[in-house]
């Protein structure tokens, strides 16, 4: 009988011997949990097998980045037993989601056969309670996004600075009444100073007024990148208060402010300045056919940018 040669063996042996995910090092598999910051894609994880469900139940690196609908908001704060792990935080609204800028049939009510307040709104935006349960559960939070709430109030975003000291990372886009009567609070005394954040998304959020974020600019002494894009009432006075360590802004779709203004700011930030002017005068730059590409790519580009006010 011939005696099989040393590659047939080793082939022989690769075929026997399967490697799985579960023969892995533990610590492997941390990581590869910790990597994954879908809610849903989670648990589906946790139901694969035994070891992954005791990882995902035990090991709280694993709930620090997480990414859910405003849906299973509420099931996350009131029975995740990790909620104070978490670091960075994303609630986006459901794909078909009711709400939207200026116009919502939902108004945000309260059913008084509920034994707990509402966190989400029907049409799918995170209310104040949400935020605040967010605040007391998640104190460790250095990165909150929520993208499209339109009914959170400026109440909501005085609960975010005063009560999440380490965030440094903040999303407000298409939350049309965030800053709302924020001046007022300002001139009350109470407002709170977030020496952390260095990002912040007013973008689309339509009823913002210069008094309000001339007033929030004021809480945020180390902002380095502002987006206030689409905010139409915004003008020269909010472009005053911007703090010194701002490195980048953009400010597309903002009609009042002047030419003027964003030209002495262009020579301060450069091309970390993106507005409706620069982007014309990138096209003017251009010469001959290339020119007529770069004006419809941009325009292409303009409107995509303007329809992003929860996406």
């Amino acid at each position: 009988m011939p005696v099989p040669s040393a590659s047939t063996r080793r082939a022989r042996a690769s075929t026997d011997a399967t490697l799985t995910l579960a023969a892995l090092p533990y610590d492997t598999l941390v990581h590869l949990c910790s990597n994954i910051d879908g809610l849903a894609e989670l648990a589906a994880m946790a139901r694969t097998s035994k070891t992954f469900h005791s990882i995902i139940q035990t090991e709280a690196i694993c709930w620090e980045k997480i990414t859910l609908p405003a849906a299973a908001l509420t099931a996350y704060l009131r029975q995740s037993p990790h909620c104070s792990a978490a670091r960075v935080l994303n609630v986006h609204l459901p794909e078909r989601a009711t709400h939207r800028p200026t116009f919502c049939k939902h108004a945000p009510s309260r059913n008084s056969l509920e034994f707990a307040p509402a966190l989400v709104a029907r049409c799918g935006s995170v209310l104040d309670e949400g935020v605040r349960e967010i605040v007391e559960a998640c104190p460790l939070l250095a990165e909150l996004r929520l993208p499209g709430s339109g009914h959170l109030s400026s109440e909501a975003l005085c609960f975010v600075l005063d009560g999440l000291k380490q965030l440094e990372v903040l999303e407000l886009r298409g939350c049309e009444h965030v800053t709302v009567d924020f001046a007022a609070t300002a001139m009350a005394g109470t407002l709170p100073v977030a020496h952390r954040l260095r990002q912040l998304s007013l973008s689309h959020c339509s009823q913002a007024i210069d008094e309000d974020v001339s007033a929030l600019l004021m809480a945020l002494p180390g902002l380095q990148s502002l987006d206030m894009s689409f905010c139409p009432a915004l003008g020269d006075a909010t472009l005053e208060r911007l703090p010194p360590t701002l490195a980048s802004l953009r400010v597309l779709g903002c009609p009042r402010m002047s030419f003027n203004r964003l030209q002495i700011l262009s020579r301060i930030l450069g091309a970390q300045l993106v507005s409706d002017d620069s982007a014309i005068l990138a096209c003017a730059m251009c010469e001959g056919k290339e020119r007529g590409q770069t004006l419809i790519g941009m325009l292409a580009w303009y409107q995509e940018e303007e329809a992003r006010w929860a996406y």
